[in-house]
C-alpha cells in the first residue's frame, strides 16, 4: 500500500491540478470543505489586497476510499519560507485548525472551527509569533507574544489573553505544549533545556537537564499526560543529523533516547511519529515501559522542516503536514538608482545577504542549503569562487575588514561571531561565547570596532560592539526597552545608523558615534529597515515599505538630514529578510541584489491534510 500512497502522491504533483472528489458521507465532505476553506479564506484576504490570485487544490487516494487527501496549494504572498517559523495546527479531536499568518506586516493567529463557516482572526493574538499549542480540551490556546516576551493564553474564541510567564525569545526553539495534567512545556533560549510552568500562569522551572552541549526542543506530550517527548540536539545545528528522540515518564524520571530523528508526536492508537530524512516515520510504542514496539515505517515523505517538522496529528486519525519545497534558486543583479538591472554572470542558487569587498573585485555572499548554509567568495574579475566556511549551521551577515582580509559573520553553531580569512587559509576563528544570538552589522574603518546585534536578552534586541585585539572584548552599545539592529557606521567612523521600533514602527535613526548618548534624529519617515551609507557619506540608503529609498546626509557644521526619496520601487522583485538582501556597491551609484525568480511556481509551498491516516498506520506497524 506504502508504494500505491506514493505513487499517487508524485502523479497527483505531477499532474498540479486536483480531481474532484466523488461524493462521500457528509461528515467526510463537511471536513473536506471546511478545511480547505479554512486555508483558502485566510490566505483569500492578503491575495486580494496584494491582487495576487487564489489557489486552492484538493484531491483523493482512489485506492482506499477510506483515505482522503487534500492538497492546498498557497499564494505566493503566504509562502511558509517568508513567513518563518509558522507550523500548522490540528486539534485532537480533529475539529479546529490553527494557522499563525501575516498579513500587511501583522502576524495573528486565526482558528477555523469545523462546526462553523467563518475563518476568524483570534482576538488577543495580534502579536502572536513562533509556535503555538491547543489546550487537550480544545478551549485555550498558548503563545508566546513577541511584543512582550510573555507566554499567553486565550481563549479558542479569542478575548483578552492571560499572561503565564516571561519567555526569551530566540528563533528555532520556541515550541510549546500542552498537556492533560495542567502544564505547559516551553523551550527557553536561556536555557538548554525544557520549561514548565502551569497553565494557569506562575514560575517556570526546568524540566529537563541536557548534558554539555545538548539541547532539549520539540516538546509533546502523550494522550496519557504523564509522558513526554522531545528533541535531544546539539546546540546551534540545524541540519538534525545528530538529533534524537527521546521520552520521558513525568511520574518515575526515567528518561530514553529512542532513535535519531526529530518532532515527536504521538497518537491515541499507541504510535509515535517522528520526522528524519525528509519524512515522516511511525512505530509502535510502550509507554509505560519508554520502549520502541515495532520497526519504523516511513508514512509521509517530503515534508517541510525549519526549525522543526510541520506536521501535526489529532486523535480522529487526521494528519496535516507541509510539503518540503526546493530551496528558491535566485539571481544577483546590480541595480542602479533608477531600477535598471544588470545581472551578474553567477548561476542562480539559494542567495542571501551579498556583501561586496571593500575593493569592489569580490562579492561574499550565503548559499542556503538542506545541509548547512555556507559562505562563499565569487571574483567579479576571475568568475571564480571560494568556499568558506564548510559546517552544517547557518553562517551568514557577513562583515569585510576595511582591508578586505577576513570576513566576520555570525554562525549559528553556537550563535556567536567568527572571522575567517578571505585567501582561505587557516580555520574559522571564534571570537564570542554567549548565551545569547549574534549578528554581525558593520566594522569602524581602522577594523578595531566590530558593530552587532544581540537577541535573546532581557532588553529584546540591542546594538553591541566587540573590540577586536587579541582578547577581543565586547560591550554593549545601545540598550533599551526598544529593539535595535542593524547598526552601520560611517565610513568616516563619527556616526551610526540603526534601526529602531521606538516609534511604534521600525524607523531609521542616526546618532553621533562612538557618543551615542549625545544625540539621536529619526531620519526615515513611514517605516524603514536595513540602512547603508554611501561611501561619501552625505547618503543614507534604507529600504522602506514599497520603494529603495536616500536622504541627503550634512555633518557639519551640525548634523542635517534631508527628506526622503525614493529611488525605485522594490515591492515583489527582491528578496528580504531579517538579514538584508542587498548591499551598497563601495564605487557608488548601484546596489547589489538578490532577484526573486520570475517563475512563481517554484515559489508555492502545499498543505497536504490526510484524514483517516491511522488506520493505515496501524495497518503497517500494528498498535501497542
Amino acid at each position: 500500500y506504502r508504494e500505491k500512497l506514493l505513487s499517487g502522491v508524485s502523479d497527483h504533483m505531477q499532474r498540479g491540478i486536483s480531481e474532484s472528489p466523488p461524493v462521500q458521507s457528509n461528515r467526510y465532505r463537511n471536513i473536506a470543505i471546511v478545511t480547505a476553506s479554512a486555508v483558502a479564506l485566510l490566505f483569500a484576504a492578503n491575495a486580494l489586497m496584494k491582487n495576487l490570485p487564489l489557489v486552492s487544490q484538493s484531491n483523493e487516494s482512489k485506492d482506499n476510499v477510506s483515505l482522503r487527501r487534500f492538497t492546498i496549494d498557497l499564494p505566493k504572498s503566504m509562502q511558509f519560507t517568508t513567513m518563518g517559523y509558522r507550523p500548522v495546527i490540528i486539534s485532537a479531536d480533529g475539529q479546529r485548525v490553527i494557522f499563525n499568518a501575516t498579513i500587511e506586516g501583522r502576524t495573528q493567529l486565526y482558528s477555523r472551527s469545523l462546526d462553523s463557516l467563518d475563518v476568524l482572526p483570534i482576538k488577543g493574538t495580534e502579536n502572536a509569533t513562533s509556535d503555538a499549542t491547543i489546550s487537550p480540551d480544545g478551549a485555550w490556546i498558548a503563545f508566546v507574544d513577541h511584543t512582550d516576551r510573555m507566554l499567553k493564553k486565550v481563549p479558542v474564541s479569542g478575548g483578552v489573553p492571560v499572561e503565564l510567564c516571561d519567555v526569551d525569545l530566540l528563533t528555532g526553539r520556541k515550541t510549546i505544549a500542552w498537556g492533560t495534567n495542567g502544564r505547559i512545556v516551553f523551550a527557553n533560549s536561556s536555557y538548554n533545556g525544557l520549561m514548565q510552568v502551569s497553565s494557569s500562569g506562575g514560575t517556570p522551572e526546568p524540566l529537563t537537564f541536557p548534558e554539555n552541549g545538548e539541547v532539549h526542543k520539540h516538546p509533546a506530550f502523550l494522550p496519557d499526560g504523564i509522558t513526554l517527548l522531545f528533541t535531544v540536539g546539539e546546540r546551534g545545528t540545524t541540519t538534525r543529523q545528530s538529533d534524537r528522540v527521546a521520552a520521558l515518564s513525568l511520574e518515575s524520571g526515567e528518561q530514553k533516547i529512542l532513535m535519531a530523528g526529530a518532532s515527536p508526536q504521538a497518537t491515541s492508537g499507541g504510535h509515535l511519529i517522528y520526522y528524519k530524512n525528509n519524512a515522516l516515520w511511525a512505530v509502535a510504542f510502550d509507554a509505560d515501559r519508554l520502549e520502541v514496539k515495532s520497526e519504523s515505517v516511513a508514512v509521509a515523505e517530503n515534508v517541510r522542516y525549519i526549525w522543526k517538522a510541520y506536521y501535526s496529528v489529532s486523535d480522529d486519525g487526521t494528519l496535516v503536514y507541509v510539503l518540503q519545497s526546493k530551496f528558491t534558486k535566485r539571481s544577483l543583479v546590480w541595480v542602479d538608482r533608477h531600477g535598471n538591472e544588470e545581472v551578474i554572470s553567477i548561476d542562480p542558487r539559494p542567495f542571501i545577504a551579498p556583501r561586496v569587498s571593500p575593493s569592489g573585485d569580490q562579492i561574499s555572499v550565503t548559499i542556503d542549503d538542506p545541509s548547512g548554509s555556507d559562505l562563499w567568495l565569487y571574483s567579479l574579475t576571475r568568475g571564480g569562487s571560494t568556499r568558506i566556511t564548510y559546517t552544517e549551521s547557518r553562517e551568514t551577515a557577513a562583515v569585510w575588514s576595511p582591508d578586505g582580509r577576513y570576513i566576520y559573520y555570525g554562525s549559528n553553531l553556537v550563535d556567536d561571531i567568527f572571522r575567517a580569512a578571505t585567501d582561505g587559509t587557516g580555520i574559522p576563528e571564534q571570537l564570542t561565547d554567549t548565551a545569547t544570538h549574534q549578528w554581525p552589522n558593520s566594522i569602524t574603518p581602522d577594523g578595531r570596532q566590530l558593530i552587532y546585534d544581540e537577541f535573546g536578552t532581557a532588553t529584546k534586541k540591542d546594538l553591541a560592539v566587540l573590540v577586536l585585539s587579541d582578547q577581543p572584548t565586547s560591550e554593549y552599545l545601545l540598550q533599551t526597552e526598544f529593539n535595535e539592529r542593524n547598526g552601520q557606521v560611517s565610513p568616516d567612523g563619527l556616526w551610526l545608523a540603526y534601526e529602531s521600533d521606538r516609534s511604534g514602527q521600525t524607523e531609521i535613526y542616526v546618532r553621533p558615534y562612538p557618543d551615542i548618548k549625545s544625540a539621536v534624529w529619526q531620519i526615515s519617515s513611514r517605516g524603514g529597515r536595513k540602512p547603508f551609507w554611501a561611501k561619501t557619506g552625505k547618503e543614507i540608503f534604507y529600504w522602506g515599505p514599497t520603494d529603495m529609498m536616500t536622504v541627503a546626509i550634512e555633518t557639519q557644521p551640525e548634523f542635517v538630514s534631508g527628506l526622503p526619496e525614493a529611488l525605485f520601487d522594490h515591492q515583489d522583485k527582491y528578496a528580504l529578510t531579517n538579514i538584508p538582501h542587498f548591499h551598497v556597491d563601495p564605487a557608488g551609484g548601484r546596489f547589489i541584489m538578490v532577484k526573486k525568480p520570475s517563475d512563481e511556481s517554484t515559489l508555492t509551498d502545499r498543505i497536504i491534510v490526510v484524514q483517516n491516516w491511522l488506520d493505515e498506520v496501524t495497518q503497517k506497524v500494528g498498535a501497542n
